[in-house]
């Protein structure tokens, strides 16, 4: 009776064990940066760019930051004082970069002119964990990882800002010195 029972246990308990696994694994469809990541990481100049649209983040060490943007039509440029960034890490252990008045007009000309700051009102949808936020008075850019088989950024990372129904992510990729 014991070695038709032993078996039976043994498939029950690594079953259990199998569930509690899958029950416990971080619920996101991104690739997280690699483990090393410090915002630290995040130092540095960052570009996006589409078409000959250019929008260029400086971020400090001092957690300050500044944005350059280029629009070539209808022509317009752009350089903005130093504001506040910090990031945060939600419960999946991923980054997000919150960046105060982030000007969004590169990213959606036909939705937001230069003067404005921040996302507005509307639904922003965050990708990696299929919810809508709010943006009302900054940016937030989602620190993720590459996976392997692509080739890889400086640092192994990029940042995207939260979508809206455009065409493509806006994707910030880290300029190399």
């Amino acid at each position: 009776m014991y070695k038709k029972v032993i078996p039976l246990l043994l498939i029950f308990i690594v079953g259990l064990t199998s569930c509690t696994l899958q029950k416990n694994q971080e619920k996101t469809s991104c690739t997280k940066p690699p483990e090393s990541f410090t915002s630290a990481d995040l130092i540095g100049t960052w570009m996006a760019k589409r078409g000959n649209n250019t929008d260029t983040l400086i971020i400090g060490a001092d957690n300050r930051y500044r944005q350059i943007i280029h629009i070539d039509s209808p022509l317009m440029d752009l350089q903005t004082e130093w504001f506040n960034w910090h990031v945060e890490t939600n419960e999946n252990r991923l980054p997000y970069l919150y960046l105060d008045k982030l000007h969004l007009c590169v990213y959606a000309p036909d939705q937001f002119d230069c003067s404005s700051e921040g996302g507005g009102d509307r639904p922003w949808y965050d990708y990696c964990n299929q919810t809508t936020a709010s943006m009302s008075d900054q940016g937030t850019l989602i620190v993720t990882g590459v996976p392997a088989e692509f080739k890889q950024p400086p640092g192994g990372i990029v940042l995207t800002l939260y979508g809206l129904l455009v065409d493509e992510p806006w994707v910030y990729q880290k300029v190399e010195p």
